[in-house]
């Protein structure tokens, strides 16, 4: 799962599946490609996006070769036109992990009893196989759902959201009748140019970018000047190997003028950058640093954070990607948010922070309810002697 709610995002009323799906890219911040959506929806017809999950469709060509020795009963209901594990692909497409669609199914109903929704709209991108298949990968997301008590309001496929690409709507039963008969009773139709959408409209507005794929985001955390991040590496064994007097106070005022730095324009030096490595690998300095995403300071501390995610290497990036995480996840932007878990991960799989927020992110988990972690820093920064910024109003309640 790559997405969680949204709350800075302003409610927007759809009566058209086209202008739904055409909505996504907007509200993931990135066009979904081969990927299953869950969207929480809202109101007296189940029309409101209130909130929106993303995770990869799971293929079994993708998974290790040891899969393929599943046994075939094992897949989905009979009937099905997509073979079961271990059929290997299918002439006409790319038969599903049908175990892993399982364990998103019950992901996707945590993430609608969490954040108090009782229906569910399910949006299937799929470029690898046809509308049967698709379908077939619907309903068995949709019987999964459903047995955890969340109603599905209702389900759609395409091949790809591009302005003029065609949209189906997924028969059988699944969708709860009183809601379908609200609907339109259109099967199929055209979805209209994403650019155009309300909803990018909203986020342009913000100044946040589409990006074309999550790929494109991953991508942007990592600087394509890698003669200065080798530098800053050199700089970093250096700082490491001498030893430091400096306590936890003075790291912890280090990194806030930093910051103070950053919202004023100015651009940190490769040895300042170095330093700033290992003053937030202290974890009781990082653990002091997440309350700064409730505060006015939170735009210029998630651009120093992405600054030394893109900059940093080792352990000291693992921690600057997850402060970067962190902000994100407060304002809603599970994109980034996600992705910079994966790079944390990727150094360290074990990372306990990181690993929390990825569990979280997966069940989506309202960030209101990650506010707390924050919360505690002010404590500890206290006990420090340093004075953090006081919480933004938007964020005191």
């Amino acid at each position: 799962m790559t997405n969680a709610p949204h709350p800075a995002t302003p409610r927007i009323t759809l009566t058209d599946p086209g202008e739904l799906i055409a909505a996504l890219p907007a509200m993931l911040g990135f066009y979904p490609e081969d990927s299953i959506i869950g969207i929480a929806m809202g109101g007296p017809r189940a029309t409101e996006m209130r909130g929106f999950v993303r995770a990869d469709i799971p293929y079994l060509d993708d998974l290790d070769e040891e899969w393929s020795h599943c046994a075939p009963e094992l897949g989905p209901a009979a009937g099905s036109g997509n073979p079961a594990p271990g059929s290997g692909a299918s002439p006409l497409g790319t038969a599903f992990d049908w175990f892993a669609v399982a364990g998103l199914s019950h992901s996707l109903a945590i993430f609608a009893l969490n954040n108090g929704i009782e229906h569910l709209a399910l949006v299937v991108v799929d470029s690898r196989n046809p509308e049967e298949h698709r379908e077939d990968l619907i309903h068995a997301l949709a019987d999964h759902i459903m047995d955890g008590g969340v109603t599905i309001a209702s389900a759609y496929h395409c091949a790809r959201i591009a302005a003029g690409d065609q949209w189906h709507a997924v028969q059988g039963g699944i969708v709860d009748e009183e809601i379908a008969r609200a609907r339109s009773s259109d099967h199929t139709g055209l979805i209209p140019d994403p650019q155009g959408s309300a909803a990018a409209a909203h986020r342009v507005l913000d100044g946040r970018a589409i990006h074309g794929s999550r790929r494109d985001i991953v991508d942007g955390l990592t600087s394509p000047d890698h003669a200065r991040i080798a530098a800053i590496a050199t700089d970093s064994s250096l700082a490491s190997s001498i030893e430091h007097t400096g306590t936890d106070a003075d790291k912890l005022r280090a990194v806030l003028s930093a910051v103070a730095e950053v919202q004023s324009g100015a651009e940190l030096a490769n040895t300042e950058i170095a330093s700033l490595g290992q003053h937030i690998s202290s974890l009781l300095v990082r653990d002091c640093l997440f309350t700064l995403a409730l505060t006015d300071d939170a735009d210029a501390a998630h651009a120093l954070w992405m600054l030394l995610t893109q900059l940093l290497s080792g352990s000291a990036r693992a921690e600057a990607a997850t402060l970067l995480a962190y902000s994100a996840y407060v304002v809603g932007d599970g994109a980034c948010a996600g992705s910079a878990i994966d790079i944390a991960l990727e150094i360290d799989d074990t990372h306990r922070m990181s690993v929390m927020l990825d569990q979280s992110l997966r069940i989506g988990l309202p960030p209101r309810q990650i506010m707390e972690i924050a919360h505690v820093g002010w404590e500890l920064a206290a006990a420090l002697g340093v004075a953090l910024p006081p919480v933004a109003s938007r964020h005191d309640t």
